[in-house]
Order: structure tokens, then sequence, then C-alpha cells
């Protein structure tokens, strides 16, 4: 590895070991490869923007040039190619987005990952080995909406799907998630999980997914949560009574103090009896 640039060493010493790490650079001062103690190189390829192009990896690096970890085939070079990137499709001069990849297997095989962007360079898309395919669909905000999968591609039978709700402050109130067939791709059921907030942005509720069973927290007014609760009401949820308890069926309850300074002074944890009536709040 004579002709890298420069080549730089280190050293830990653990009880009586010596542990020593050397590196490489190429011509742009990009680290090119990294000889581990153990004897492993990990040697990286850079394009003109210093994107990595390719990795290799083995033990004897013999002849390896900052264009050729191989050596051109020297004896006893044994440097082989596991991964390799493309940026822009190929296309020159564009943002430098990661759109294909390959991991490969041995000489003649590999697995290709590609992945879309839109004209804002938001991952739109990836298709992978398998069959497996994964598309985003984003806001004005880039923030991620609906985000599925499907059989292999764009136009394939879908196997899931899942939405993220936001509210006007930017926060998630809502997650669902559809149950698809993954025969015919046709969406059924879903389930929602919501989260209210009080005009701090403190969470006052949980509601989650598939359940009726609710936590709900109140704060005072330096935001310290002061009482906490689990238990459920079977009515429609409403902003209004997620800021109660009020006609709620409360299972357990914990209230805290707190000493001018914020520290929690007391903690009392109530729980509901097995045996109240249901009329009981």
């Amino acid at each position: 590895m004579s002709s890298i640039r420069q080549i730089g060493k280190m050293s830990e010493t653990v009880g009586l070991r010596c542990l020593m790490r050397s590196f490489g650079y190429d011509d742009m001062w990009h680290r090119t490869w990294v000889k581990r103690p153990g004897g492993t190189i990990n040697y990286n390829l850079f394009d003109d923007r210093g994107l990595i192009t390719a990795v290799y990896l083995r033990t004897k690096a013999t002849g390896a040039t900052q264009d050729d970890p191989t050596g051109g085939g020297a004896a006893g070079n044994n440097m082989v190619l596991v991964t390799q990137n493309e940026y822009d499709n190929g296309v020159a001069g564009r943002d430098g987005n990661l759109t294909s990849t390959w991991a490969w297997v041995d000489g003649s095989t590999s697995r290709q990952t590609e992945i879309v962007y839109d004209f804002r360079n938001r991952q739109t898309s990836v298709t992978g080995e398998e069959n497996a395919y994964s598309e985003t669909t984003y806001d004005n905000l880039n923030r991620p909406l609906v985000r599925q999968t499907r059989n292999g591609s764009a136009a394939a039978v879908l196997l899931s799907k899942s939405q993220t709700d936001y509210d006007n402050r930017g926060r998630v109130y809502r997650t669902t998630n559809w149950a698809v067939n993954p025969t015919t791709g046709a969406i059924g059921n879903s389930l929602v999980s919501d989260t209210w907030y009080d005009a701090g942005g403190n969470v006052i509720k949980s509601l989650p997914t598939g359940a009726k069973l609710f936590s709900k927290t109140a704060y005072d007014i330096l935001g310290r949560a002061v009482n906490q609760y689990v238990g459920y009401n079977l009515a429609a949820p409403t902003y209004a009574e997620a800021q109660t308890v009020v006609n709620d069926t409360i299972l357990e309850q914990q209230t805290m103090t707190y000493n001018q300074i914020g520290t929690v002074l007391s903690t009392t944890a109530k729980q509901r009896y097995h045996d109240a009536v249901a009329s009981q709040f």
C-alpha cells in the first residue's frame, strides 16, 4: 500500500497487549483504508465529491492503489468487493443522492437496492432484494404522511399501509395502521393510536392502538405532572373529554407533590376496587 499518500497509526495498550490500527489516505485526504488489530482491512473508494463508491474487505492488500484495492490481481492480494454505490443514476453534476447500491455475495452474485427521490430530494421509494418495495408520501413540510409496502414494485400488490397525522403545531396526534390482504392488496379495518396535548404541549391523554384503556396526566402551572390516571371511557373521545376525568372509569391513579425547588416530596398511588360498581367513576 505504498502508493497511498499518507499512513497514520494509532495504538492502544490493553493489559500486556498493544492493539494497533493503521490508516491510509488518497490524494484528496479521504481515509481510504483502515487495518484493524486483527488484520482485517476495510478499503473504501471515493468519487471527486468524497462519496463512497465501493467498499473492499479482506486481510491482504498487496500492491493496492487508491483506485484499485486489488492491486490489479497482484500476488498475495485477497481484497474482494463487498459493496458498490451509484449516485444520481450515474448522471454527473446532480445532487449526490444514493440511487443504487449492490451488496456482493461473491464475484458474480449481488443483491441490488434502488432508491428513488422526488424533486426535493426526499426518498420516496426503495426497491430491494426478494421483491421488497416501500414507498413514502410527504406533506409540504417534508413530514412523512403515508408509508406503504408492496410485493416488488409500485404497481404490485399492496402488503401494508400506515398513516401519520399532525396537528397545527406539527405534533403527531394520530397514527393509523390498516389490515391488508396480502393476496389481493385489499385494505380492511384499521388500528388507530391517538395522542392529545394541552396548550403547553404536554401530553394529557394517550389511547394506544387497539385499546380502550387510556392514560391521562394533569399538570401544574410549571408543567409538572401532578396526577396520572389509567382508565377507560366507552364514549366517543373528544378534546374536551381528554382534559378531564369526569365520567371516566379510573382504575389507577397517582398523585405527586413537590417542594419549592421541584423535587418530588410524595407519591400517592390508588387503585380501584375490583368489585366497584360500574356507576362508580
